[in-house]
């Protein structure tokens, strides 16, 4: 058996997880597999790495494993210490942003703190009082207006409910956005995206790309899916991934992933 890869990239939502958002013993046992054939993992998900390392202790995740968070705003070691950072957006790309959309808010989230902008004086007044009301402390309202927003520093991405065909062309030459199935659209500064930090990765490392099989389902593993050469589709992947896979496997409801790789092992994808 001869598998000539270095590394397994996951995504984690939609690909590794189940709904209820747990790594099945079957997919576990097929990853530890490959772990003990020498083969590293990356998990690459736009969540917060703390979020991420319970799940990179489930896969014995150690010295070689990696982890790129944040739809590659940052690359972390096994422990969850960060290794690079990628471009930030600034509070002038958030009144761009809110300004051109037609939208009257949007979430923006820091390492720090999660906030909402509001135009709308009198529903930014009700948001505060309900907020204070039920003591959630997790986001903060601001208004566009306020100068001194201008020192928020360091964030990470501008989140949007706006379907993609409302916003100017020349947002998608700005910057990185990534349209989800349920209608929700992140917009990253232009440098940030998986692909982009397992590219760092891989240059750090001296390998190429094609040492990567990499398993993804939705709008922000795409980049990868275009770049890379070994990408696997979720069965609950969107279409673009899917007519850039190597192969599409079951959805992350049915093991996806331990069943295409139980089927590398067999010799009936060939990478």
């Amino acid at each position: 058996m001869n598998i000539n890869i270095d590394f397994l990239g996951l995504d984690l939502d939609g690909t590794l997880l189940d709904s209820n958002k747990n790594i099945t013993m079957f997919t576990k046992d097929k990853i530890l597999k490959f772990k003990q054939m020498g083969i590293g993992v990356i998990i690459a998900s736009g969540r917060h790495c703390n979020e991420i390392l319970k799940y990179a202790e489930e896969l014995n995740f150690k010295k070689g494993d990696y982890i790129v968070c944040c739809d590659g705003q940052y690359i972390t070691d096994y422990k969850g210490t960060i290794l690079w950072e990628n471009s930030y957006l600034t509070w002038n790309d958030v009144k761009i942003v809110l300004q051109n959309s037609g939208c009257n808010q949007c979430w923006f989230y820091t390492e720090i703190r999660n906030y909402q902008v509001e135009q709308r004086f009198f529903y930014r007044i009700y948001k505060k009082i309900n907020n204070s009301f039920f003591n959630n402390k997790n986001t903060t309202i601001l208004a566009l207006q306020n100068q001194r927003n201008i020192e928020i520093k360091n964030i990470q991405k501008i989140v949007l409910n706006i379907k993609s065909e409302v916003l100017k062309q020349s947002f998608f030459d700005t910057y990185t956005i990534h349209l989800f199935q349920e209608g929700k659209m992140e917009i990253l500064h232009k440098n940030v995206s998986k692909m982009n930090g397992i590219k760092y990765l891989t240059d750090v490392l001296k390998i190429h790309t094609d040492k990567i099989l990499y398993f993804g389902d939705d709008e922000n593993d795409k980049e990868c899916f275009e770049l890379m050469r070994n990408c696997i589709a979720m069965g609950n992947a969107s279409e673009i991934l899917k007519r850039n896979s190597i192969f599409i496997t079951e959805d992350n409801e049915h093991d996806g992933v331990a069943i295409a790789l139980e089927k590398i092992v067999n010799g009936e994808i060939i990478i």
